[in-house]
């Protein structure tokens, strides 16, 4: 009988401590804060996203509240590949991008890591004012760089600008 009342002493004690490391195929459950642009990304067309990156990954996402986003995968290492899809650029960055379509207002170009064209307005485009974006001097299937400015505080649109490349090339007027 005091063996059994020493094993259960025991098990209490260790029940007080926590677990400092897991074994690598234990579930793990993680809530992370979510942009509102990525929210509606993720969960838009019936969530078809979301079922994406549970098929490719085996990580099931779900609505937490306004600000989060629920995470449920079968390790680790499935959790991480889930949450490193999209790459990120820092603020200025030169980045290089294919114009996918000219439009009247602009161009979209279509960059590296993310899989939607982005909209490049005339008014980014080129130093110079156009009225069109063939005036630019882009072709459709041309690489390009442009240079990353963010995204857009209200819409989460990206916004992008190829004024600072185009800059450079600005023919200079020599007075006399």
């Amino acid at each position: 009988m005091a063996n059994v009342y020493r094993r259960y002493c025991r098990i209490l004690i260790d029940a007080d401590r926590l677990r400092e490391e897991f074994k690598a195929s234990v579930p793990a459950l993680e809530a992370i804060r979510l942009d509102p642009h990525k929210r509606q990304t993720l969960f838009r067309a019936g969530g078809l996203h979301a079922k994406t990156v549970e098929a490719e990954t085996g990580v099931r996402v779900y609505h937490e509240d306004d600000a989060h986003v629920g995470m449920f995968a079968p390790n680790k290492q499935r959790l991480e590949e889930a949450k490193t899809n999209e790459p990120t650029f820092a603020f200025g960055q030169m980045i290089s991008a294919e114009v996918v379509e000219l439009q009247e207002r602009g161009a979209m170009l279509l960059l590296a890591g993310i899989g939607r064209p982005v909209f490049v307005p005339n008014s980014q485009l080129h130093a110079l004012p156009i009225r069109h974006s063939s005036a630019s001097g882009l072709q459709v299937g041309q690489k390009t760089t442009v240079q990353w400015l963010g995204r857009d505080a209200d819409t989460g649109q990206i916004r992008l600008s190829r004024k600072t490349v185009t800059s450079v090339d600005l023919p200079t007027r020599s007075r006399k």
